[in-house]
């Protein structure tokens, strides 16, 4: 078996690769201070794999900025047409993760005549489809006044409970 080292690799773009990997590879065991001293900076952000990660994040921050973006606007729709809105409500709506139902309800925050309209509704549009599970443990951390129950801060379904 032949040892594979940076000094025999004469493609200036796989050496710089492997030198890339083997930086993020020390990541994993050596402080993060140690491994940047020892990296070009410029030959890791060359890397398609760097280039990857970085995509894969700016898009990620991309979707999370929408979403709070959405968020916010169904908060401030609501505000505005209604006054205050109870805790419970922006909680709920700080949890939605889904862009489409994001969209459902600014729609439905500017469309409703009442308050009282708008959280009905949010109660008795269809819950997404849940795989069905043997057992699920949480903790409940709350019930609101309508009786929506919180796990863990998140609002929940309930279709069976089994006491022990």
């Amino acid at each position: 078996m032949t040892l594979c080292t940076p000094d025999k690799v004469q493609n200036a773009d796989i050496k710089d690769d492997m030198s890339v990997c083997t930086g993020v590879l020390a990541g994993l065991r050596y402080p993060k201070e140690l491994v940047k001293s020892l990296m070009k900076l410029e030959i890791m952000q060359e890397s398609v794999i760097y280039q990857d990660i970085l995509n894969e994040g700016i898009e990620k921050g991309k979707k999370e900025g929408m979403e709070k973006g959405m968020e916010e606007s169904i908060i401030s729709v609501l505000s505005v047409r209604f006054g205050n809105i109870s805790a419970n409500m922006v909680d709920m709506i700080h949890h939605i993760r889904n862009k489409s139902r994001l969209n459902e309800l600014l729609k439905l925050a500017a469309t409703s005549r009442t308050i009282t309209e708008f959280e009905q509704k949010i109660r008795t549009q269809a819950v997404p489809k849940l795989k069905p599970c043997v057992q699920t443990t949480c903790i409940f951390s709350h019930m609101d006044k309508n009786g929506l129950i919180f796990a863990n801060n998140h609002p929940i379904v309930i279709k069976y409970i089994i006491f022990v």
